[in-house]
């Protein structure tokens, strides 16, 4: 919501006890409630460190005691609106519109009592959370229902500015046919106060029937594609493929020293181990994998290794290798070992022979 809309009642307010005389003295003293953005220059953004009361006012005067009770008033009446609007606004918001209204009734005691606002200014603004009234709802019926809701509000408060506005009109064509004036600008500045808070009801109302409109038209979310496994049967993905030299013995996982070069003249077998992340099964899986040797001058040798995996493993490591049982047969140059399940390349890696 643009902020100017935001605050709207507050500098309507503001307003009016300018027409009272008042308005220097309390903008020097005191930060007006949901304060205007710093391009306005009418209004002091540094005001939060000073408070409400005491003798000194900007213009070297103070206010009549009547002014100071029709400023007070105003603020409760302000006071009393933001606590509507907090009935009437998303979860999240609620809390701020009452710690303003609870601020503004501070504000109020301490012009009657000429003491000083203790109460910190509210760090958050109204409004601010607007665009949550959607909520985590996407159902249509839900997203009507909460729309309806804001409507039915948006169609309240402009009654009520309908309804204010023609008091107001009546108010002012009385002037000079023997009303009590001082009574008259008791009452117009409480209609205006009345108005200021039926305006920020509409003009949030319209924001949350745009945010709702929006979430209306978005159109629905496609389905999250299906997680592309490297082993689709057993949900199963490669954590990675290492290599290490053995002789013609199984060597066991914790003896293993995985390199990516090895000695031409010291190497007997030179294999490879794959590892795999997957759920747990119930009962125990085999699968076929063919691990593709492919040597410096082009040439293939498959591997094929029968993997198995048993209840309740949730990794899983596979092995074979190429050698001789005597070093000293491997040729100089890089090999690259694939590996290949179903019909699909899951992994390759390459390995030098110095």
């Amino acid at each position: 919501m643009p902020a100017n809309q935001l605050h709207r009642l507050k500098r309507a307010m503001m307003g009016v006890l300018a027409m009272l005389g008042m308005a220097s003295s309390l903008v020097a003293q005191a930060p007006a409630a949901n304060a205007a953005p710093s391009n306005e220059a009418s209004m002091d953004m540094g005001a939060s460190k000073k408070s409400v009361g005491g003798p000194a006012h900007a213009q070297g005067s103070t206010p009549g005691r009547e002014s100071v009770s029709q400023a007070a008033r105003t603020y409760r009446e302000t006071a009393a609106g933001l606590r509507k609007a907090a009935e009437q606004a998303p979860a999240d918001e609620k809390g701020c519109y009452l710690r303003w209204a609870a601020f503004d009734e501070a504000v109020a005691s301490a012009l009657e009592s000429g003491s000083q606002v203790t109460d910190p200014q509210p760090d958050c603004q109204l409004g601010a959370a607007a665009g949550a009234v959607a909520g985590s709802a996407t159902n249509p019926e839900e997203l009507a229902k909460r729309r309806a809701e804001q409507q039915r509000i948006l169609d309240e408060a402009t009654r009520d500015q309908q309804d204010i506005q023609r008091q107001l009109a009546n108010l002012t064509s009385a002037v000079g046919r023997g009303v009590d004036q001082a009574g008259q600008a008791k009452e117009e500045e409480r209609l205006r106060g009345k108005l200021g808070v039926a305006q920020l009801q509409a003009d949030q109302a319209r924001q949350r029937l745009a945010e709702l409109d929006r979430a209306v038209a978005a159109p629905a979310s496609a389905p999250a594609a299906p997680k592309e496994y490297a082993i689709p049967s057993l949900k199963a993905d490669v954590v990675q493929l290492r290599f290490y030299t053995s002789g013609p013995e199984f060597v066991p996982v914790a003896n293993r020293e995985y390199a990516a070069a090895f000695p031409a003249a010291q190497s007997q077998f030179i294999a490879f181990q794959l590892d795999l992340d997957h759920p747990p099964v119930d009962s125990t899986r085999t699968f076929t994998m063919v691990c593709n040797y492919t040597w410096p001058d082009g040439t293939t040798s498959p591997v094929e290794v029968d993997g198995q995996i048993e209840p309740g493993w949730t990794g899983s490591s596979h092995s074979g290798g190429k050698g001789w049982h005597e070093a000293g047969h491997w040729k100089v140059g890089e090999y690259r070992v694939s590996c290949i399940v179903d019909g699909k390349t899951i992994a390759s890696g390459t390995f030098q022979v110095q």
